[in-house]
């Protein structure tokens, strides 16, 4: 049996999922706790003002940016877990990829930490030519060789 997702996270999907510039304050706010903990692959940010100045440059950095919830879970002492979908414009190009979250509520049902787990590499380092190639090159190194891995 599949426990119910619990009311403070099914908030926070909601509201991530219809995240912009005007639900900001109005719907994501609410549900932070001011000394909330963000990290991201290129960002720990502490508090709330600094959380939500974050999600304002990405509005002004990005066009169209959405996240998509595409699952959830819950784990123990108040955690909870997204798996999702990010979708977005950059330079007239549309983007997507995949991500998850661990999101830790304090017992007001608020969000004190929300970390999330993507593969920068992949999606930003790997469209600059010369890390590309750099990537490339690692890949190359560290994977299985070829002659390895077994075919299905």
């Amino acid at each position: 049996m599949v426990d119910p997702i619990p009311e403070w996270l099914a908030a926070y999907a909601q509201a991530y999922e219809n995240l912009n510039q005007n639900t900001l304050q109005s719907d994501l706010s609410p549900l932070l706790c001011e000394q909330i903990y963000f990290e991201d692959p290129f960002n720990r940010i502490h508090g709330k003002t600094d959380t939500l100045s974050l999600f304002e440059h990405m509005f002004a950095t990005l066009q169209a940016p959405k996240f998509t919830v595409l699952d959830m879970a819950v784990g123990q002492n108040g955690t909870g877990y997204l798996y999702w979908r990010f979708d977005f414009r950059y330079r007239h190009r549309t983007q997507q990829f995949d991500g998850m979250s661990k999101v830790a509520f304090d017992t007001d049902g608020r969000v004190r930490s929300h970390i999330d787990y993507w593969d920068p590499a992949k999606h930003v380092y790997s469209q600059i030519p010369i890390l590309r190639s750099l990537l490339r090159f690692a890949e190359q190194r560290l994977a299985l060789p070829q002659k390895c891995k077994t075919r299905a």
